[in-house]
């Protein structure tokens, strides 16, 4: 009795380390690498095949004559129709023109003469249209008349019926596969000296390996990773599989900067339009809305220069005083601004925190806004 109650706790022990081994935790406190060894069962579903006795059905034509009345047409007797008078009313509808400002004078009760200047303002009217008549020509029509004749024709019709048949049936089976995984984690602290984290990697049945992590310090820091997984999977034995991750810590605030920084030293030009944010440390996670237009006096004189969402790559990107300096040149605008004129000018940058490699979930509104208007140089 003794002996079967250690087999059985045998048994559930490893059970019990066959479950653990799919997923493990580090602490990272500033080392550079880690090595993990993971495993997990698979459970996978495979067919086999049979045949069986059965009954199938199938499709039997049958051909057989048809006759009746087939109608057909043709042309009957030609006559002239003459012409028609067809009326339409062209022109009219509301006619508008600009009657230009005036200085408007009087005499008061002092007898002293007051003026006064009017504004230039549209005046609208409506216009009867005319009516214009023409008269079409005449001509031949010939009216095409049915007829119908006496046909025969083969008509296929269809049975069902059935007959013993062999069908071929797929039965499907579980069959537990071992998937082990070797896991080389490395790290790097970019501009964080005291790094904590705590790194759970995770082995699917897949052989998926899931990397997630949660920052330790007081210190507010992200952490980046990017895998490289190699998996084997040939034939009926155990899956291997082969991952590195490389990790990056960096500091939060640092990270942050292009959106929380704020847009400064914005600059509008007939050449090009620039501002400066927080150094950008990942181009592929920054947008820019940028619209830029005129509104002109009663709908005169309107003009957009651009209204699109770019890619911070579309941009040339300089270092200045450890910041970013955006610069888009004219040559992507719809229409080059003109010197001396003022553009409302709104720019919005936005940072995408749902980025593939950021394992340290960043959460809301990663956005810095420019609303002005500015005189092009």
């Amino acid at each position: 009795m003794k002996s079967y109650l250690l087999v059985c706790c045998a048994v559930l022990l490893v059970s019990l380390n066959v479950q653990a081994g799919s997923k493990e935790e580090v602490k990272y406190y500033g080392q550079s690498t880690e090595t993990l060894g993971l495993d997990i069962i698979k459970n996978e579903t495979r067919y086999t095949y049979r045949d069986i006795n059965t009954t199938c059905t199938r499709q039997v034509p049958h051909t057989s004559e048809v006759c009746g009345y087939e109608t057909y047409y043709r042309q009957g007797a030609c006559h002239w129709e003459s012409g028609d008078e067809v009326c339409s009313t062209e022109g009219g509808g509301r006619e508008c023109h600009w009657e230009a400002g005036r200085t408007q004078c009087r005499t008061n009760g002092s007898g002293r003469e007051v003026c006064r200047d009017l504004p230039g303002h549209q005046i609208c009217e409506n216009k009867p249209g005319r009516r214009v008549c023409h008269t079409t020509p005449g001509r031949q029509v010939c009216p095409q008349e049915s007829y119908q004749e006496w046909e025969c024709h083969d008509e296929t019709t269809y049975t069902t019926e059935t007959y013993a048949c062999v069908q071929t049936i797929a039965e499907p089976y579980i069959v537990k596969r071992k998937v082990n995984a070797s896991v080389d984690l490395s790290f790097k602290s970019l501009d964080v000296s005291e790094p904590k984290f705590l790194v759970a990697v995770e082995l699917e049945e897949s052989g998926n390996v899931k990397i997630t992590a949660k920052n330790t310090s007081s210190k507010a820091a992200l952490m980046f990773a990017k895998s490289n997984i190699d998996i084997d999977d040939a034939g009926d034995e155990d899956i291997t599989v082969k991952a590195t991750i490389e990790t990056r810590v960096v500091d939060k605030a640092t990270f942050l900067a292009p959106v929380t920084k704020g847009i400064k030293s914005v600059r509008l030009s007939s050449k090009e339009i620039s501002f400066v944010v927080g150094k950008i440390r990942n181009k592929k996670m920054i947008t820019v809305s940028l619209m830029i237009k005129k509104k002109g006096f009663i709908g005169i004189g309107r003009s957009k220069v651009i209204d699109k969402t770019l890619k911070a790559t579309d941009f040339e990107i300089t270092e200045v005083d450890g910041k970013s300096k955006l610069t888009l040149k004219a040559d992507k605008f719809s229409k080059a601004p003109k010197a001396g004129k003022k553009y409302n000018v709104e720019i919005s940058v936005k940072m995408d925190a749902s980025h593939k490699e950021l394992i340290t979930p960043v959460s809301g509104d990663l956005k810095a806004s420019f609303s002005e208007k500015l005189k092009a140089k």
